[in-house]
C-alpha cells in the first residue's frame, strides 16, 4: 500500500515512516519527470530527478472529428500515465521521464494507437494524432466455483501486436468489462485471489462490431 506523501525540504531531504522491508520510493515535482527507486528499509536513498518530458495530442474519430473523454495512456517499460481528452479531443501526459511510449486512446466503441513507438526526450514535448476505429465492448463474470469471485481480474492479450490491457471490475458480483477492443480474437486469463486462475489454454473470445455482455469464465 501507499504511504502519505511527504515534501522534501529546501535540502531536498526528506523522511517517509514505512514498514520494515521491500519498498518503492516514487518522487514527483512541477517540471520534472517522475523518478523512483527501490530499496529495502529501514534505509537512505537518493532519487534523481530529470527535466520533465511530456506528449501532447488530438483524438479523432473516423471522420476526423475531435474525440471528447476518450482514456488516453502512454506506457513505456519503467512508468504508465493515463489522462482523458478534454472537450476538444486534446490531451497532454506530463512529468514523463525519457523513454519511448506506446500510446493508444480508446472509448468505450473506439480504440487507436499512435504510429510506432513514440519518443519523449528530456524537458521536450512530442505531438502525436491519434484516430479511433470502430471498437466494442465485451463484459462477463469470473466465477469461483459456483460464486462469483469476490476480486475478479481478466488479463486481456492480442496475439497480433502483444498489447495487454485488463478488465475493470464492475464493483461486487466478479462483474467485468473492457471498451474499446477491435474487430478480431483475444487470449483472456480469469483470475481470483488465492491463486485462483482458468487452467490452460486459456480461454479466447472473438470481437465483431457488436458488445457482448454476459460472459462467463470460471477459475479453480
Amino acid at each position: 500500500f501507499w504511504s502519505p506523501p511527504v515534501l522534501s525540504d529546501k535540502d531536498g531531504a526528506f523522511h517517509l515512516w514505512v514498514e520494515p522491508g521491500s519498498v518503492e520510493v516514487m518522487a514527483v515535482a512541477d517540471g520534472y519527470g517522475e523518478s523512483s527507486v527501490e530499496a529495502e528499509a529501514p534505509t537512505s536513498v537518493v532519487i534523481l530527478l530529470t527535466p520533465e518530458g511530456s506528449i501532447s495530442g488530438t483524438v479523432v474519430d473516423a471522420g476526423g472529428q475531435p474525440v471528447a473523454e476518450a482514456t488516453v495512456v502512454a506506457h513505456s517499460l519503467d512508468m504508465t500515465r493515463e489522462t482523458l481528452t478534454g472537450a476538444d479531443g486534446t490531451f497532454t501526459l506530463d512529468h514523463l521521464a525519457a523513454s519511448h511510449f506506446k500510446v493508444t486512446a480508446r472509448t468505450a466503441h473506439g480504440f487507436g494507437a499512435a504510429s510506432g513507438d513514440v519518443a519523449v526526450a528530456l524537458g521536450k514535448q512530442t505531438t502525436v494524432k491519434i484516430q479511433l476505429l470502430p471498437a466494442s465492448r465485451v463484459s462477463g463474470v469470473v466465477m469461483l466455483a459456483d460464486k462469483p469471485c469476490p476480486e475478479p481480474r481478466v488479463d486481456v492479450r492480442d496475439p497480433r501486436t502483444g498489447l495487454e490491457r485488463s478488465m475493470i471490475a464492475d464493483g461486487h458480483g466478479g462483474l467485468v468489462h473492457i471498451d474499446g477492443l477491435l474487430a478480431g480474437e483475444y487470449v483472456l486469463h480469469p483470475q481470483c485471489p488465492g491463486g485462483y486462475e482458468s487452467p490452460a489454454p486459456y480461454a479466447r473470445v472473438v470481437v465483431t462490431d457488436k458488445d457482448q455482455d454476459g460472459l462467463v469464465w470460471h477459475v479453480n
